[in-house]
């Protein structure tokens, strides 16, 4: 099975981020119509704190047992605003909505789970990856540009995630793309301001 450990997006940035989706595939549409992109449907929008990848039974119950205990990390506000193309320059082949404060709070978080996690399993994933909400795929840009594409929306706001637990999924192919199913979920530490 593959798997993740991911933060939904919750509802009022899934809303908010869907209407940016649908604002980008129309100018999408009609600056590169010939361009290949899959859009994530609103209902899978989360943000990855480590990807894992394919395990066995035996792994999936280490990577469980790494997970047991709460997070030391402080549970957090983490705002998603701006949108942006991985890579930075050349052909877009990522369409994001990024993060703004409590985004040092999630990379603390990310280093905690990777490090919880390479003691159970072998990780090929990047240890200090971007925090980000991806909306798109790009298949064959086929003349898409950045620029045209987000032209007014690097700093649009999309809200705010009460980051309170993160979750570890499974990735499944399903009709129309993937099937995010959670397998449990850890929970952060209280808030400082709660203690």
């Amino acid at each position: 099975m593959k798997i993740f450990i991911g933060v939904a997006a919750g509802a009022p940035v899934t809303a908010a981020a869907g209407e940016l989706s649908r604002e980008l595939q129309a100018r999408a549409a009609a600056t590169a119509p010939l361009a290949r992109m899959s859009w994530v449907p609103p209902d899978r929008f989360h943000l990855t704190v480590l990807f894992i990848g394919h395990v066995t039974p035996p792994a999936l119950e280490a990577v469980r047992a790494a997970l047991a205990r709460p997070f030391a990390e402080p549970r957090f506000d983490l705002a998603v605003a701006g949108a942006g193309v991985f890579p930075p320059s050349g052909k877009p082949r990522v369409i994001w909505a990024g993060c703004g404060a409590g985004v040092d709070s999630f990379i603390r978080l990310q280093r905690e789970a990777f490090a919880r996690v390479a003691r159970a399993v072998p990780l090929v994933s990047e240890r200090d990856a971007r925090p980000h909400l991806t909306l798109a795929r790009v298949k064959e840009p086929a003349g898409l540009r950045a620029r045209a594409l987000l032209e007014g929306k690097e700093g649009v706001m999309l809200g705010s995630i009460d980051v309170d637990a993160v979750t570890l999924f499974e990735s499944r192919p399903a009709a129309g793309g993937v099937h995010y199913s959670p397998l449990m979920q850890t929970p952060l530490a209280p808030s400082r301001s709660a203690v």
